[in-house]
């Protein structure tokens, strides 16, 4: 009988029993070339992924844009706002003011970060060279207080007092001047002109002057004289106010913060800071329409006062 032909699997098996080292050296090599080959080949594939991802998102970003164009919507990303720090902020400024602010400077946060203050109740603009308050080295007038001194910021805030005087434009007249006098006294410091804070409905309507007309007219005067880089105006009321009266559970008066609503004041001072870190707020164009030489110069109570500024023209 023949003698049967063997398989050559068969013949590779007892070759492989004989030499196994061989045989796995021969697949080890076999993988290797393998894998070499395959590598390549996937991060191709993934470099090619990756550049119709960003050809993808490049198409969106042109589509949007050309969108937004399109339709005369012009989108910006938001600013990160980094929050101010009140040691930098306060720590070499001087606090001005009427009774008002001593409440401030008495129930807010501001005295942990600052505290000069030349501040008494009634003080008006033309005060700061004659009356006498408690300052570091005894009494000094406000003028005195600021002599010798260099400050980086001076904070003002002046007017409620002022009210009742003949005109605006005396006001306007005096405060001007102390503001030059105190330019001259603390030549490196920029000037904040805090706005005449709001008064309750109640005080506005029962007050023949300290009320929400006189406030505005008072308040525009005060504005124009900013310039937003060395004399910056600073809004106070968007907080403290609603429909353009003091919120009445921030005063018991009418007329001074509570302790809360002082810090509410300090918030929105920081705030401006947050907002701009240089400390200026370039001055912009007025668009509202100026009241007429009657109007600015009438004092008149309640609702006929409210009547004769239109929403317009506010300031809040």
């Amino acid at each position: 009988m023949g003698r049967r032909k063997m398989s050559i699997w068969r013949k590779l098996y007892i070759t492989y029993e004989r030499n196994p080292v061989f045989y796995l050296s021969v697949l080890l090599v076999i993988l290797g070339i393998l894998t070499a080959i395959m590598i390549p080949l996937e991060n191709g594939k993934l470099k090619k992924a990756e550049a119709e991802s960003v050809k993808k998102k490049e198409s969106v970003k042109k589509e949007s844009s050309s969108t937004s164009t399109t339709t005369g919507q012009v989108q910006t990303e938001e600013p990160v706002l980094v929050p101010a720090d009140p040691v930098a902020v306060f720590s070499n400024a001087v606090f001005i003011g009427d009774s008002r602010m001593k409440g401030f400077y008495t129930y807010s946060d501001i005295s942990n970060y600052c505290n000069n203050f030349a501040v008494y109740e009634g003080l008006d603009v033309g005060d700061f060279d004659s009356e006498k308050f408690a300052g570091e080295s005894g009494d000094q007038t406000v003028f005195e207080y600021l002599t010798d001194k260099n400050y980086d910021k001076v904070f003002l805030m002046q007017g409620i007092n002022e009210l009742g005087w003949p005109s605006v434009d005396s006001f306007i007249s005096q405060y001007q001047e102390d503001i030059e006098k105190i330019q001259t006294l603390c030549p490196n410091a920029k000037i904040y002109l805090m706005q005449i804070i709001n008064v309750t409905k109640e005080k506005s309507d029962s007050d023949s002057y300290i009320n929400r007309t006189r406030i505005r007219q008072y308040n525009r005067a005060i504005k124009a004289l900013c310039d937003g880089e060395n004399i910056i105006w600073i809004n106070l009321n968007k907080e403290l106010s609603e429909d353009g009266y003091l919120i009445s559970e921030a005063t018991t008066d009418g007329v001074h913060l509570t302790s809360q609503y002082a810090q509410v004041m300090f918030e929105e001072i920081l705030q401006f800071f947050t907002e701009h870190p240089d400390g200026m707020d370039i001055k912009e164009e007025e668009t509202t329409t100026e009241a007429s030489s009657t109007e600015e110069e009438t004092t008149t109570t309640g609702s006929v006062a409210d009547q004769m500024v239109t929403e317009g023209e506010a300031i809040e």
